[in-house]
This record gives structure tokens, sequence and C-alpha cells, in this order.
């Protein structure tokens, strides 16, 4: 994906073209725990940006866990994720506190699956603590999740997220920083073919902090 940002013809703004390159998979595999379907889940993510020709940056992200069916309309989700984003000297973003960080999450979902399994409803916690090595910078967050997706007519599925997260920061820049985000999505999907899926979203956030 790429960006051209456009100025005002009277200001003196050079014109970037971030790109922003990713690569994703995942390994699962299923067995067997008493009586219980139990589901391994291996999910990799690696992201690329580029700044026209500066430095650019890379994000790794790896999460794992087990999804525990302990009824035929319940899934519990486990899951640890360890995430790694790397800069380059110089560049545009030398001394941004998003370089060089180390992250590290822990979550539990439940999920309830209703008609034969074509709905469902989620809820969600996550706990997550990242440093970073350039400015030996430090934020623990938390967040809850709860999402559902509801099927309609015509193959129409409607879907849904609100999220609240709240982050803080003990040490940002000799200053306590907090912040509070809430985000909610809303969207329509409908598969027109085994090839064709179409999907319409909104999505509304904001954020405060105690820094203005």
């Amino acid at each position: 994906s790429e960006y051209q940002p456009r100025y005002p013809a009277d200001l003196a703004f050079e014109p970037l073209g971030p790109a922003n390159y990713a690569l994703d998979g995942s390994l699962r595999g299923t067995t067997q725990l008493w009586s219980y379907p139990v589901a391994g889940v291996v999910d990799y993510k690696l992201q690329r940006w580029n700044l026209t020709g500066r430095n650019p940056a890379q994000s790794q992200d790896l999460r794992i866990g087990p999804q525990i069916s302990f009824t035929s309309d319940t899934t519990t989700q486990f899951y640890y994720r360890h995430a790694r984003d790397v800069g380059r000297d110089g560049g545009l973003f030398a001394a941004s506190p998003l370089r060089d960080t180390d992250s590290y999450g822990a979550g539990v979902a439940q999920v309830w699956h209703f008609a034969d399994r074509r709905g469902q409803l989620r809820l969600g916690y996550e706990f997550a603590d990242s440093r970073s090595e350039i400015l030996t910078q430090r934020m623990a967050g938390h967040r809850v999740n709860f999402a559902g997706s509801i099927p309609l007519k015509w193959g129409i599925q409607a879907q849904f997220q609100a999220d609240y997260s709240r982050n803080i920061y003990p040490d940002y820049s000799g200053l306590r920083l907090e912040s509070d985000r809430r985000e909610f999505r809303a969207g329509l999907s409908s598969a027109f073919s085994d090839r064709l899926q179409a999907n319409l979203n909104y999505i509304y956030a904001d954020e405060d902090s105690v820094d203005d």
C-alpha cells in the first residue's frame, strides 16, 4: 500500500510517498485433549516501510496459542504475542520512540457461536508491554475487545467491533503519560462466489491523553 500526501500550493513541503509492504501467514493443527477439540495456531506477519528512498524500517509480529472448544458452541482462545520493530540510523524517524522496540503481549478471548457457527460473539482481554532501546521508553497497556458477526439475508454478514485500551508510559521524556483510546468498527460483507467477496466498513477512533 502507498499514499501520497497533498499540501496547499503555498507551502514548501516536499511530497512524500510512503509505502508499506506486508507478508503474513498462519499454521493451524488440531488434536484432542481428553474429549475436547484443541487447535494450535501460529500467526506471523512481516511489515516493511519505505519513505521514498529514506532509510526503511520493518516489523515482525509472532502470535502463538491454543484454542479449546469446551462445548460445541464455544471456543476459548489463549495466545502469546511478540513483536519486534527495527529502524535504521538516520532518516525521518531517527528519534521516534517507535523505533527498535520489543513488544510482548498475552491475551484470552471467549467466543460464542450461533446460527450453525455462521455467527459469533467475541469478548477478549489483552495485556501488552513494550520497551524502546533508543529512548529507554516503556509502555504498559490493557485492551478490552468486544466483537461480533451476525448473518443476515442474501448471504450478507454484519460485523461490529468495539475496543477500549489504556496505555501508561511511566517515563515519557521525564513525564508520566497516560492515554485512553476507544475504537468502534461496523460493516457489511458479502461473498458473491468462492473467489469474490466485498466489504464495506466504517471506523471511528478517539484517543484522550493527559498530554494535550
